[in-house]
């Protein structure tokens, strides 16, 4: 990334700060952001050309691209031939404030998109008689990324009180699972493609419901830590969807 991208990009993402005396300098504090693109992969695996999200910052867009570009995948398939497909993937990079007003860029790591999800309303009831609770729903995503509600359903439901992990309150767990349902209906997921054509899919995901978060993001006091997901699959049976095989960490830029 050269200086002009580097002042570029300070401007860009500062532009909006209100002005402020001036201040001791502070440490320097590297902030994560994620960004997304599609990867056109190809039949053995590769990525043939990547499509960056447009509210990509533009010094950042190469450093996106290329880091998508390096990425690699189990191809599709389609009754067990390899099949191009175009599948959403995110991009962690760091960024570290740096000498007049400039920022370092550093990639860590990429994924497969995850459901970006408007949070539920947490019942009131729940909420007041402190239980938290994880719901673990299996979505039916159609074609255009909408959630089909009649396909979905809760397949999971853990529950705790101050703490404690909890099996009772059968009244609390149907109410964090309406909950979900309902705020998973107006969810839109990322279109996965195979062989130019968009699949209905299944995707596990879970939401929490915490009335005291613990100490780390995604963390719940008496809920035991769980992995995001199950990787999503097609629901055409003779289609597997490209899985990502390798994810990239690039140096300072």
């Amino acid at each position: 990334m050269t200086m002009r991208h580097l002042l570029l990009l300070a401007a860009m993402l500062c532009a909006a700060a209100p002005q402020a005396a001036p201040q001791a300098p502070v440490p320097a504090v590297p902030v994560m952001r994620s960004f997304a693109a599609h990867a056109h992969v190809s039949e053995d695996g590769t990525v043939a050309s990547v499509d960056v999200a447009p509210e990509v910052p533009a010094p950042l867009v190469d450093i996106v691209r290329q880091a998508v570009a390096s990425l690699g995948f189990q191809p599709a398939t389609v009754d067990g031939v390899p099949a191009a497909s175009r599948t959403a993937v995110v991009v962690q990079i760091e960024l570290t404030p740096g000498e007049a007003g400039t920022l370092a860029a550093r990639v860590v790591g990429a994924e497969r998109a995850q459901v970006r999800m408007t949070p539920p309303r947490y019942p009131r009831e729940a909420l007041v008689a402190a239980i938290s609770g994880r719901v673990i729903l299996e979505l039916a995503v159609l074609p255009d990324g909408r959630v089909d509600p009649a396909r979905s359903r809760v397949s999971e439901v853990e529950l705790s009180r101050y703490g404690a992990a909890s099996r009772r309150g059968r009244v609390y767990a149907q109410q964090l699972s309406e909950a979900s349902l309902q705020a998973a209906a107006d969810w839109v997921v990322q279109v996965e493609e195979v062989a130019g054509v968009a699949q209905p899919t299944h995707i596990e995901t879970p939401v929490l419901f915490c009335a005291a978060m613990g100490k780390t993001p995604g963390d719940c006091p008496g809920l035991e830590p769980r992995a995001p997901g199950q990787p999503r699959r097609a629901a055409d049976p003779r289609v597997r969807l490209a899985q990502l095989q390798a994810s990239p960490a690039g140096p300072d830029a």
